[in-house]
C-alpha cells in the first residue's frame, strides 16, 4: 500500500487538516456526481448496463418500428434531464428534472411488462467506482496543494 506523508504548512496545524477536509468533502461530492452522470451518458452511448453487459432489444427495435436501437436515446429528453444536486459533505444526489422523465429512466432501468426490457444504466458500476475513486484523489490532491499542504 502506498503512503504519504503530510507536511503542515500553516501555523494552524490540525485546524489547517480539519479545513481542508470540511472544503474538500463538499467540493468531492459536487465533482464526482457530475463526473457519475458523464459516467452514465457514456455507458448509456456504449449501450451498457452498469454491470457492463449489453443491453437487451425492446420489442419495438425487434420489429423495427423506429426509436433508436438499444442506446436509451430517442429524443435525448431523459438523459439531458440527468442532473446532480443536493451535495452535502460526504453525498450527491442524481436525479431527473421532471416527472416524465423520471418515470421514462423507472421504466427503462426496471423494464415494463409490455416489452420494454429491463437496462440497468442508472446507478455505480465497477468501472465507475474506479473513475470515482481516482477522480476524488485528485481532487483531494489538489485541495491539499492549495491550501498549502505538501507532500514528503
Amino acid at each position: 500500500m502506498a503512503s504519504v506523508t503530510i507536511t503542515f504548512s500553516g501555523d494552524g496545524g490540525a485546524d489547517d487538516l480539519r479545513a481542508v477536509f470540511a472544503e474538500a468533502s463538499g467540493e468531492i461530492a459536487a465533482k464526482l456526481a457530475a463526473k457519475q452522470v458523464e459516467n452514465i451518458n457514456d455507458r448509456v452511448a456504449r449501450r451498457e448496463a452498469v454491470s457492463g453487459r449489453t443491453y437487451k432489444a425492446s420489442k419495438r427495435v425487434l420489429e423495427n418500428k423506429g426509436g433508436s436501437p438499444l442506446t436509451l436515446w430517442d429524443d435525448g429528453d431523459m438523459l439531458k434531464a440527468m442532473k446532480a444536486s443536493d451535495f452535502s459533505s460526504d453525498s450527491a444526489k442524481i436525479s431527473f428534472g421532471s416527472t416524465r422523465e423520471a418515470a421514462k429512466a423507472i421504466f427503462h432501468n426496471n423494464g415494463t411488462r409490455r416489452g420494454l426490457p429491463m437496462r440497468r444504466f442508472f446507478g455505480v458500476g465497477e468501472k465507475d467506482q474506479e473513475t470515482l475513486t481516482k477522480q476524488a484523489q485528485k481532487i483531494f490532491k489538489r485541495i491539499m496543494s492549495r491550501r498549502g499542504f505538501g507532500r514528503g
